[in-house]
């Protein structure tokens, strides 16, 4: 299960000591960063400063705008992830916990073929999850805390200890009797010292407490107006009628209002029942805007044909003479000519003198 199933990228040493020492899935994200530093390329030589520390410039493959510089410090003494002896700009590091590329191509260049422990977080590694020693005899502790680092301890061991019991019936059966004769010796050992307590300690408080021990959050008066309580029916708003201004209703169930709405509804009834609306919707007195008076309209206007009347014969009469008008020139028919004899009247279709098939002509009958 554990077994390394063999390298897969180019930095063999540094994946086979990572494999070793990493969870799977932390060991899956350095081996996809490992394989990305084949993309990396220096961009310019080592800088090396006075301090020691060395400078790496690098860049992607057809991205040199890309760039980033990681920083190793060759001779620095740490073993602590918080000052590792690389620092890149990526940052990839400090919040994810894992070496980046850049950092492989530093390895790489210095011949580096193991992890140093300042680039290994303690809490990517396979045994991450050991039992802490917890101090049981130190007395700076607060009771509370105490009691509840020790009752974790002890669940881990018991969890494991049932994990094996119940794999046989001979281990099931001895640890029901052991845990019932530890249990009475332990509760024994209980109430002998709830006995020795001479005086009755005072409950912990926030401002008597010591360490760190998890309680419930102090409510603490939040912004804006304060709440009353629902229950308490003295503390409500009395509901007052925007209406009548009256206490224990409102505005849409105020009755005074429904009152003069209902009595208003009668008096519109009564008004249209004692002057009904015509059925039939006057129309307006039409105006002539030849002669302007109402009755008529231009269309319809005697004045005005009278006049254009009077106009028309004034215009006959000055245009009288003993002449008579010119006749117009009709246009003369075209006739019809035939192109067989030549004569007028008739096509060629329609000739006399056309001779049918089969029948002589005219000349040789003569």
């Amino acid at each position: 299960m554990n077994s390394f199933p063999g390298a897969i990228t180019h930095l063999v040493d540094l994946e086979i000591q990572a494999s070793s020492i990493f969870t799977h899935d932390v060991f899956k994200w350095i081996v996809r960063e490992i394989k990305k530093e084949s993309f990396i390329t220096l961009k310019q030589g080592v800088e090396c400063h006075e301090d020691g520390s060395r400078v790496y410039k690098v860049s992607v493959y057809k991205r040199p705008k890309f760039d980033h510089t990681v920083v190793y410090h060759h001779e620095k003494e740490t073993d602590s992830a918080e000052d590792p002896i690389m620092v890149c700009s990526c940052r990839m590091f400090q919040y994810r916990g894992v070496p980046c590329r850049h950092m492989f191509t530093v390895m790489k260049n210095e011949h580096i073929f193991e992890l140093h422990k300042s680039l290994i977080v303690k809490r990517w590694l396979k045994d991450a999850r050991t039992v802490c020693e917890i101090p049981y005899l130190d007395q700076s502790m607060p009771r509370e805390a105490l009691e509840v680092s020790k009752y974790g301890a002890l669940t881990a061991e018991c969890n494991r200890l049932y994990f094996y019991a119940s794999k046989t019936d001979a281990g099931y059966n001895m640890l029901q009797k052991e845990i019932s004769r530890l249990s009475s010796i332990v509760e024994g050992f209980a109430k002998e010292k709830e006995k020795e307590k001479v005086q009755v300690q005072a409950p912990a408080t926030p401002s008597n407490m010591k360490g760190n021990v998890v309680r419930d959050p102090i409510p603490v008066r939040t912004k804006g107006r304060e709440k009353n309580d629902k229950k308490t029916e003295s503390s409500r708003r009395p509901i007052t009628c925007g209406y009548c201004q009256g206490i224990g209703h409102n505005s849409q169930t105020c009755n005074v209002r429904k009152e003069k709405e209902k009595a208003e509804k009668s008096n519109e009834n009564d008004e249209r029942n004692t002057n009904p609306r015509p059925s039939v919707a006057t129309t307006a007195k039409r105006s002539c805007g030849y002669c302007k008076r109402s009755g008529h309209n231009t269309q319809t206007c005697d004045v005005r044909k009278e006049k254009e009347k009077a106009e028309k014969t004034n215009e006959n009469v000055t245009g009288t003479s003993n002449d008579p008008p010119p006749s117009v020139a009709t246009p003369a028919k075209k006739t019809i000519h035939c192109s067989t004899c030549k004569g007028a009247g008739h096509t060629h279709r329609r000739c006399p003198n056309k001779t049918k098939k089969g029948d002589a002509s005219p000349t040789s009958e003569e």
